[in-house]
């Protein structure tokens, strides 16, 4: 039986059923060119049910779209598509390329401690809200940190920590 919390890394996130064949409509959420194509295994971690493992039978993307279509071994219909929305598909993070010096996975920065030059603890990192200029992180504490260099000026994976210097009025 695989170990699911090695399988870290979020490939894409089912959005619905395409058909009545049990093929998935799965939005991509890897920046790697050619990955969800590239599939053989994943791991699929539905809303409410444990994780499972399942063989990637088909991956075709949709012109124009970060969107895939997807056909997985033993989903057969479109009621059991349909009840893996929004489950989210995994891969190791092994598997994954190895990216560049101050880039992370997701995975790597959430549960983080958010920690001020001061020593203040800002709480977990568990959210990250992906907008067009960069990311926020969102600690437990709800507190927002945008993901820049002039905020974030260090990641230490580690100590499970990462060092943050607030703009001014930014927790205010």
């Amino acid at each position: 039986m695989p170990e699911f919390g090695s399988y870290s890394v979020v490939v894409a996130r089912v959005s619905g059923p395409h058909g009545v064949n049990g093929e998935l409509k799965a939005v991509a959420r890897s920046d790697v060119p050619g990955r969800i194509e590239a599939l053989d295994e994943v791991c699929v971690h539905p809303r409410d049910e444990e994780p499972f493992m399942s063989r990637v039978l088909a991956a075709r993307p949709v012109p124009h779209k970060p969107t895939y279509i997807l056909r997985l071994e033993g989903v057969t219909d479109r009621n059991q598509a349909q009840a893996l929305t929004d489950a989210e598909l995994t891969v190791k993070q092994a598997e994954s390329p190895q990216l560049p010096e101050g880039t992370y996975y997701a995975s790597q920065i959430l549960g983080l401690r958010a920690v001020t030059e001061e020593g203040e603890a800002l709480g977990a990192v568990v959210e990250i809200l992906r907008t067009g200029a960069n990311d926020v992180y969102v600690t437990d504490r709800k507190l927002l940190i945008p993901a820049t260099a002039e905020v974030v000026l260090r990641v230490d994976l580690s100590a499970g920590e990462m060092l943050i210097r607030p703009l001014p009025g930014m927790f205010d």
